[in-house]
């Protein structure tokens, strides 16, 4: 079993080449954060859906977070997350939801 870290790996390309090694070697294989953001989760289930993981992936850590931003994405229905549409990676956050988590804005 191999569990693969979308932010961990390196980004796309290496997290989907240690899905297809895992694959080659016969090997199962599934995603996870590392209590990534909307955007880190909508980015690992697009890759998952192109993958065509099939085991459970840990990517429903959203509900962690007490903030406004971590209800950017539908929460889990029956223990499935649907994969964003939409441009980009089909995760909508509204400015409020930015402003809250702001550490600095530089200019």
């Amino acid at each position: 079993m191999v569990n693969v870290k979308l932010a961990s790996s390196g980004g796309f390309q290496a997290a989907r080449e240690a899905l297809r090694a895992a694959a080659e070697h016969d090997l199962g294989a599934f995603l996870s954060s590392t209590l990534d953001g909307p955007w880190g989760i909508a980015a690992a289930l697009q890759l998952a859906a192109a993958e065509e993981v099939t085991l459970a992936c840990g990517l429903a850590t959203l509900e962690l977070f007490d903030a406004e931003i971590a209800r950017a994405l539908p929460a889990p229905a029956k223990g499935v997350m649907g994969v964003p549409e939409g441009p980009g990676l089909g995760v909508h956050v509204s400015a409020g939801a930015l402003r809250e988590v702001l550490v600095e804005e530089l200019a």
